[in-house]
């Protein structure tokens, strides 16, 4: 499996955090609002260097580009991800990170087997870049209508706070029996490096269409990555 670099981001317009939803928000539905997840809804989640991008061994069997995902399409979706979510205070020459290394560590990443492929969303795989510290989710979506929203939905204190960023449309795809997909990718910018070792991140999708929302919250538990240095 190849690893590939990020290109470098550069002439970034900063622009708004992600969207703080409330401190202390009951834990009722601490999910990720995406595209392609129809029947689940958010559950109570709990605990729950240079030009290169660094993937752990357990994430990057989630965290690669198919043969269709071209590094030239790759690099206008991210950065696009990057902009909204305002990573640009980390994209500066002298905010790149270079000692010690972070690697990402997706806990329970759930297997892409036919139950998940029939889903009307689900999160396909997932993409770190230790250089800028940011994490990339690639959602899949059923194109049940044009007017469409997928929001990823987080948390980096067991849901006390929680955080809003949008999925952005990255290109179509069909099945080969014919059914037809949309994929989008949403960005997470890591802006406290003091606790990325203190607590994992949580997050789930949403999708919202046709006056419904459907859910890819990994079977109610929600996805949890870990973040760990790396003083190799």
């Amino acid at each position: 499996m190849n690893v590939r670099a990020i290109p470098k981001l550069s002439h970034m317009k900063e622009r708004k955090p992600p969207k703080k939803i409330k401190e202390n928000q009951p834990q009722s539905r601490p999910a990720l609002r995406m595209c392609n997840d129809r029947g689940h809804r958010g559950g109570d989640g709990k605990p729950a260097s240079p030009k290169t991008v660094h993937f752990h061994s357990q994430l990057e069997q989630v965290c690669y580009f198919s043969k269709s995902d071209k590094p030239a399409n790759i690099w206008k979706t991210a950065s696009s991800a990057y902009e909204i979510a305002t990573v640009h205070e980390h994209l500066g020459s002298s905010h790149i990170i270079k000692q010690p290394r972070w690697e990402a560590v997706a806990l329970n990443f759930p297997e892409n087997d036919t139950t998940r492929k029939s889903m009307p969303v689900r999160v396909e795989r997932l993409y770190f870049s230790g250089r800028h510290l940011a994490l990339f989710g690639f959602v899949v979506v059923a194109n049940l209508a044009f007017e469409k929203s997928i929001m990823c939905r987080f948390t980096w204190d067991y849901w006390k706070t929680i955080l809003e960023t949008p999925a952005y449309y990255y290109r179509a795809v069909k099945t080969r029996d014919g059914q037809e997909y949309d994929k989008f990718v949403f960005g997470i910018a890591m802006s406290n490096l003091d606790e990325l070792s203190l607590s994992p991140l949580f997050f789930c999708v949403r999708y919202a269409v046709n006056g419904q929302e459907y859910w890819d919250n990994n079977s109610e538990i929600n996805f949890t990555v870990d973040f760990r240095r790396n003083f190799d």
